[in-house]
């Protein structure tokens, strides 16, 4: 699927292009810096003077910070522009079939990600009128290791904490044991934000 609303490619057309302008200002000033020709403008606008010599370059440091924040967020504007550019209005469907929207400008790729699924409710409730529901959950396919599993998997929702209370209080120790279950997540942790060093690319959103 082509896009072919001009007011959106305009949009993203214009954020894009205000990001590479950003992006030029952040590399010719990073060049200066990480080269050390920096020092040629500190010394010639210091005229020698130590202490003016470190004003110098706390402005050059500051300027510096700035040209790098806005870089990142004219990329972050680029890249929402471009993702609105690809995604449907809300009344409007890919279908089963409907292929993603996916193109190019001037270094970025933008590709729409549809998210198909079914709704359970409906499904369920148009094969039972078919007289098919019994036939849908009997369904087969392999999996990746090559294990028989049902197309349609029943899943259930337990309230961990809820039924905990509900068997204890109906004496349900034995069952509560019995089916406890549990598995290790990702540990959290909080504490101090990463710092991206200069010259670092960031990661892609």
């Amino acid at each position: 699927m082509e896009v072919t609303d001009e007011t959106a490619v305009k949009d993203y057309e214009a954020a894009v292009d205000a990001f590479l302008e950003a992006e030029k200002n952040w590399k010719e000033l990073e060049e200066l810096v990480t080269s050390g020709k920096f020092m040629e403008e500190v010394f010639a606008n210091s005229g020698g003077n130590p202490a003016r010599a470190v004003l110098e370059w706390q402005q050059l440091w500051g300027r510096l910070k700035t040209v790098q924040e806005e870089y990142n967020v004219k990329r972050r504007n680029a890249a929402d522009a471009l993702r609105q550019a690809v995604v449907l209005a809300p009344s409007q469907w890919r279908g089963p079939d409907g292929d993603s929207t996916t193109f190019s400008y001037k270094g970025f790729k933008v590709t729409s990600i549809t998210k198909r699924g079914f709704d359970a409710d409906s499904l369920f409730a148009m094969m039972r009128q078919r007289g098919l529901l019994d036939r849908l959950l009997s369904l087969k396919v392999l999996n990746k290791d090559g294990i028989e599993v049902p197309v349609v998997d029943q899943q259930w929702a337990i309230n961990y904490d809820a039924l905990t209370n509900w068997l204890k209080a109906n004496k349900l120790d034995d069952v509560l044991i019995g089916a406890y279950d549990e598995h290790e997540s990702t540990p959290q942790v909080k504490g101090p934000k990463e710092v991206t060093f200069l010259g670092d690319v960031k990661k892609a959103d």
